[in-house]
């Protein structure tokens, strides 16, 4: 008997049954179909012991009821979440607000002061007034 045969055979019976005198030869003569022939073997008596586990007739019904429970719990995380990153962002959008009126303040400021010293008479001596009077009020 080939290596080929005899896998080809022992895929197709239990390895306790049906067992022929050519695959038993072939077991003798051959180390590898030996080893698949106990691996078989194994695999089969140990599906037998699973077999004999006994199951609680409740399970169903537990498990059921662990799913049931999954469910009606209310998922608060992401209620607070959305809420929390609201507030950060209404808190981040009034600093921003803040930053940017502060650089509009300045760029006023600024053109006053050109706008000043440009149209003035004497524009070297009211420049420093012009400075200290926009900045005293701040």
């Amino acid at each position: 008997m080939k290596c080929n045969d005899f896998n080809n055979k022992l895929a197709f019976r239990e390895p306790l049954k049906d067992v022929t005198s050519e695959m038993h030869q072939h077991i003798e003569t051959c180390a590898s179909c030996m080893e698949a022939f106990k691996k078989t073997k194994a695999l089969f008596a140990f599906i037998e012991e699973e077999k004999q586990v006994s199951v609680s007739p409740y399970i169903n019904t537990r498990i059921r009821v662990q799913i049931e429970n999954q469910r009606t719990r209310p998922k608060m995380i992401r209620p607070v979440f959305v809420t929390v990153m609201s507030v950060i962002l209404v808190i981040l959008g009034f600093f921003s607000a803040e930053l940017f009126q502060n650089q509009s303040n300045m760029f006023d400021s600024a053109e006053i002061i050109a706008s000043e010293y440009y149209f003035s008479d004497n524009p070297g001596t009211q420049l420093e007034e012009i400075w200290i009077n926009t900045y005293q009020d701040e």
